[in-house]
């Protein structure tokens, strides 16, 4: 908290401290009062600018930018000082009768050049950061757009031609069961295309909905989720119930493709642990087969799955909705040699 307000004060300190340092020379001084603020009355604005700066900038913007500046009137401010000795004595240039002002006068001209010209370079390098994030998430979402078309134009064909063979078929037979048998055929078909549109929109959509960050319990999350894929409810077991600040239907869509992820992989008595660690915000960790370790960083690329009937995008859209909440995802191995997905929150330095 303190570190946050001397970066956010920095500059408004500076310049107070400097008009400060003034007057309490002025009053010291053998000259008259009037004489020495009149003879420092550049110096005294130059401070009072800085200081109105400090007070503006920190408004207006977040602590880093304001110690960004901050920096710069520094080096600056430290720049005049070397400029003033070296002239002096590297030069053999002629000290001024009144050295006060001379130094002071020089640092605060310096200090104000380097506010101001700190300003616009950290001003225009965030220009440029926010202008290449938004370049950024353009790519990504032509990159999404292109996986969608990929799936849309190769996996859909498959249960399509699917459901249009048997359907074909049923026409052809004239036995009831038989037909109803390419007509469950055609269901499934259908199922599974559902399946994949719904999966599909939900990757390429992913980053665009609101984020709107709540406090959630894990157990609530966990639980509505494992009602949602069909997981027992004695096969879920909450390890450390903790509050997840997280947008409400982000989350719930991770728990429910990472819990997918372990009913269809594993078997039909699958067990899923979900809890909290020091090493991580939470986890979910199963007995089932686990993943082989040269597979972990493939099962999170889109369209790649090793189950009968997966989409291949449960896994990405757990990756990205742990992207969006600046959690890092970690695949390891469990205690029972199953599947474990840790999340682990990124370091903020404003949280210092």
């Amino acid at each position: 908290m303190l570190l946050k307000r001397v970066k956010r004060w920095s500059l408004t300190v500076a310049g107070l401290a400097a008009v400060g340092i003034i007057f309490g020379y002025s009053s010291l001084s053998d000259d008259y009062l009037t004489t020495t603020l009149i003879n420092m009355g550049s110096p005294i604005l130059l401070s009072l600018f800085i200081a109105a700066a400090g007070v503006w900038i920190g408004r207006k913007h977040d602590e880093s930018f304001v110690a960004s500046v901050a920096v710069w009137a520094i080096v600056s401010a430290t720049l005049g000082v070397a400029i003033n000795q070296w002239y002096v004595f590297l030069l053999g240039g002629t000290f001024p009768n009144e050295p006060f002002y001379f130094t002071v006068t020089s640092v605060t001209v310096t200090a104000a050049f380097g506010t101001a010209t700190g300003y616009y370079y950290t001003a225009l390098t965030r220009k440029a950061e926010e202008l290449e994030d938004a370049n950024q998430l353009l790519r990504d979402k032509n990159r999404r757009l292109d996986e969608f078309a990929s799936v849309v134009s190769h996996d859909l064909r498959n249960p399509l031609n699917v459901a249009v063979g048997n359907l074909d078929l049923a026409r052809k037979v004239e036995d009831d069961e038989e037909r109803e048998e390419f007509f469950e055929n055609v269901e499934s078909a259908h199922d599974r295309m559902e399946r994949l549109i719904q999966e599909v929109l939900s990757f390429t959509r992913q980053g665009e909905d609101a984020y709107e960050p709540v406090d959630i319990r894990l157990s609530t999350v966990a639980e509505r989720a494992a009602a949602n894929t069909q997981l027992p409810e004695d096969n879920l077991e909450i390890e450390e119930d903790v509050d997840i600040h997280a947008d409400e239907d982000g989350i719930q869509r991770l728990f429910e493709n990472l819990l997918r992820n372990s009913v269809e992989h594993g078997s039909d008595d699958v067990k899923v642990e979900v809890g909290s660690s020091e090493n991580c915000a939470f986890y979910v960790e199963d007995d089932g087969p686990g993943i082989p370790e040269d597979e972990r960083e493939k099962v999170l690329q889109s369209g790649y799955t090793t189950a009968d009937g997966g989409t291949g995008f449960g896994l990405p859209i757990v990756r990205r909705t742990a992207e969006v909440h600046d959690w890092s995802l970690e695949i390891d191995e469990s205690e029972d040699g199953g599947a474990r997905f840790e999340f682990v929150e990124e370091d903020d330095d404003d949280a210092e």
